[in-house]
């Protein structure tokens, strides 16, 4: 990995490499770290192919990896673009040679006020999905445990 975890944009997307989250219409969504390292790789590559013998070593540098890995890898990363693409292809496979993306990288500026907003409106979704949640199991429990103790 490059070291760079600055967030960019990704046509539409908005792609946080310190968290391993993309964000896709202001929904995030976490992905693995083999996948978010693939993605930064292409993307630092501007729309130029990067071969499947360099993706193997910027992967996997300390062991040999199978070509099947990879190629879960970029499948797993295509079903991802997919939904903000609107129908275009945002990871192209160039036959023999490797893979490009084709969606234009931007990087995000600190004072995005609407990445910051959206983002910051996701995060809220989710706090506020876990906080229901905990509460809901605290009443259940509760519930429980006052059946119990009635008999």
């Amino acid at each position: 990995m490059s070291g760079d975890e600055r967030p960019f944009l990704l046509g539409s997307m908005r792609v946080d490499p310190a968290s391993d989250s993309i964000y896709i219409h202001g929904a995030r969504k976490r992905v693995r770290r083999k996948l978010m390292e693939a993605l930064v790789h292409l993307a630092a590559h501007g729309g130029s192919v990067v071969s499947r013998d360099e993706l193997l070593d910027h992967l996997w540098p300390d062991r040999p990896a199978s070509d099947e890995s990879l190629t879960q890898i970029m499948s797993e990363l295509r079903r991802l673009l997919a939904p903000g693409s609107r129908g275009e292809a945002m990871l192209e496979t160039v036959s023999r040679k490797g893979y490009r993306l084709l969606a234009v990288v931007r990087p995000v500026e600190d004072d995005d006020p609407k990445a910051r907003v959206e983002q910051a409106a996701s995060d809220r979704r989710w706090g506020f999905a876990l906080l229901l949640s905990f509460l809901i199991g605290v009443q259940a429990l509760m519930f429980v445990m006052g059946i119990h103790h009635h008999h």
